[in-house]
């Protein structure tokens, strides 16, 4: 799969360049192929219809963090391919397949998303496959409608230290189950039912020549693989029977606020979009450390507004872990609050082209040394609507690598993307 990539990303960056340049009306009524959103191919009636839709972002950064030398590198922050399908005109099929340099999960081109669905009605569809668990406004936003490279520090950040319970980063978890939307009037909600956390899996460390640990400078211990499970995904089944459920409502106070952060294309009239989310996910053990977790409650509440080019969106969440067990950790409480939030605005200076934006979030964990904060801003330019763009972006995060550590780590990041999609 690996030899693949190449080539891959080759024909991505071709067919991007010719449908942003091409593109430039819908195709005519009753076309049986063309572009209109993304290339498809479909029967006269339109009822069965193939979709394909794809992105790439090449990006080149400079990064510094406490304590280490600044460094440049190049990758390929994401590279997908998006396959959709019309069947008999209310069901549909979905696969995405997605590769990003250096990341965990996908140092291979990997399978990222498959569901399926049927739409009973507007006000009733279902989806199920890798579902995921509904809680942010922000969060669901597509990585190519982000303001930064990144999402803010609030979806991001994991609290993964060695002797403190694991805390994931707020957002919406992975997770293979069943999903629940639709529109009535004014309202929007979203239901889900996904698998438990998956099985823990112990990291497995490397070795020397005479069996000892190997550590790096600091005497920490270098794995082979890192410890993994403890939390919702879209890979593992449900060994334990126990699920995760989630749900957001949103109200529609003006017109609706689509899903991206910025105000594109420009709008004439105010949209005001606001929203609430929770999520229950349920007994969970963490690999690294061996705590178990009884269950974990999470909220959300924001709002998003869009108005002539200008666009803020920002969310509040808090967090309760209840512990049934601290396993070999040193600073536990047995019922732990965190809490987080974000904003995130933008403003076209010039109407669907040029756009400056920031976004400023912190993480309050309950503990010692744990809290992180972050701040940025970024120049984009549109030179295809929100197809083909050229980001550069200024970020300044703030975080404790290990609770132990009473140092603060600041990492200084200066990066442009080129965002190709189709």
């Amino acid at each position: 799969m690996k030899n693949m990539l190449a080539p891959l990303v080759a024909v991505f960056m071709i067919m991007a360049f010719v449908a942003v340049v091409n593109a430039e009306e819908p195709p005519a009524t009753g076309s049986n192929a063309g572009y209109d959103g993304g290339f498809f191919i479909k029967n006269s009636d339109g009822s069965f219809q193939f979709n394909i839709n794809g992105r790439v972002q090449p990006l080149l950064y400079l990064e510094k963090s406490t304590g280490s030398e600044a460094a440049w590198s190049f990758k390929i922050r994401r590279a997908r391919l998006d396959f959709g399908a019309v069947i008999a005109e209310k069901g549909h099929a979905d696969i995405s397949v997605l590769h990003s340099t250096s990341s965990s999960r996908f140092k291979a081109i990997n399978l990222y998303s498959v569901t399926t669905g049927y739409d009973f009605h507007n006000a009733f569809k279902v989806v199920v496959g890798t579902s995921g668990m509904p809680l942010s406004i922000g969060g669901p936003a597509s990585s190519a409608a982000f303001h930064l490279i990144e999402p803010a520090i609030v979806f991001t950040q994991d609290d993964k230290g060695v002797i403190t319970p694991l805390r994931s980063s707020f957002g919406n978890p992975d997770g293979l189950g069943i999903e629940f939307t639709g529109d009535i009037g004014k309202v929007f909600y979203d239901l889900a039912v996904v698998n438990g956390a998956a099985e823990p899996v112990k990291a497995k460390a490397a070795f020397d020549s005479t069996g000892a640990p190997i550590v790096d400078s600091t005497g920490t211990q270098i794995n082979i693989e890192d410890a993994t499970g403890g939390v919702e995904t879209n890979y593992d089944i449900n060994f334990n029977k126990r699920v995760s459920v989630g749900a957001r409502i949103a109200y529609n106070i003006l017109d609706p606020v689509p899903g991206k952060h910025m105000d594109l294309p420009y709008s004439n009239k105010p949209k005001l979009t606001v929203s609430v989310g929770a999520n229950y996910q349920g007994t969970r053990q963490d690999p690294t450390n061996d705590v178990i977790v009884k269950r974990i409650l999470t909220g959300s509440t924001g709002v998003a507004f869009r108005w002539r080019g200008f666009s803020a969106t920002s969310e509040i969440f808090g967090r309760r872990t209840k512990l049934s067990d601290p396993g070999t950790t040193t600073w536990f409480a047995m019922s732990m609050d965190d809490f987080g939030y974000y904003a995130d605005t933008g403003y076209f200076i010039v109407p669907n082209k040029f756009e400056v934006a920031g976004v400023v979030g912190q993480i309050f964990r309950e503990g010692q040394n744990n809290n992180s904060y972050q701040f940025g801003g970024a120049l984009n330019y549109y030179l295809k609507d929100n197809n083909f763009k050229a980001q550069l972006v200024y970020t300044l995060s703030g975080s404790y690598n290990d609770v132990t550590n009473a140092q603060i780590t600041k990492t200084h990041f200066l990066g442009t993307m080129l965002t190709a999609s189709f």
